[in-house]
């Protein structure tokens, strides 16, 4: 499976955003691999499936973060659903496997996770810290707007008006 996974996401490296190639491959490499890698393609089966799946939303977490007890929200392990799904669908196609097991599972819920907030005073701290970086001013503008990175860094000027103090998106 480990084989296929990276083979199939090779095939897609220029067919798709450099964003999500790079969440392709963190989420193969980080959850699906580790967990199913060594399953040969033939072998996997939807209950080995929906048990990692269940086993990613309850402690799938693989960094040092503590949040929920380790467990992935449910938004990206509805996201690693999707990927295999994709990658096994395309398996389909070639005829390496008869029929997708995804398909014979439960997708995560889509879960409606709220978003960490910042108090003033974190993000007073956080805009000290970023002074003179970089950083600083995408973070500026996402502390004082609530965009997100993907549209603060695909404002241009057109999107800005500084005399009426909007920004467009």
């Amino acid at each position: 499976t480990a084989e296929y996974l990276r083979s199939w996401l090779g095939t897609h490296k220029n067919k798709i955003a450099f964003t999500t190639y790079r969440q392709y491959k963190n989420n193969i490499e980080v959850h699906i691999i580790p967990a199913l890698g060594n399953v040969l393609l033939q072998k996997l089966h939807p209950m080995q499936l929906q048990d990692f799946f269940n086993t990613l939303l309850a402690s799938g977490r693989k960094d040092s973060t503590r949040k929920h007890g380790g467990a992935l929200s449910s938004s990206t392990v509805n996201y690693v659903y999707r990927i295999l799904r994709c990658a096994l669908n395309d398996a389909v196609k070639m005829r390496l496997i008869a029929r997708n097991p995804v398909t014979d599972t439960s997708p995560p819920p889509q879960g409606h996770d709220m978003p960490v907030m910042l108090s003033p005073t974190e993000a007073l701290t956080l805009l000290k810290g970023l002074e003179g970086t970089y950083l600083y001013q995408p973070a500026y503008i996402a502390v004082h707007t609530g965009m997100r990175l993907g549209e603060i860094l695909g404002l241009s000027w057109d999107d800005v008006d500084l005399e009426r103090g909007v920004i467009t998106v």
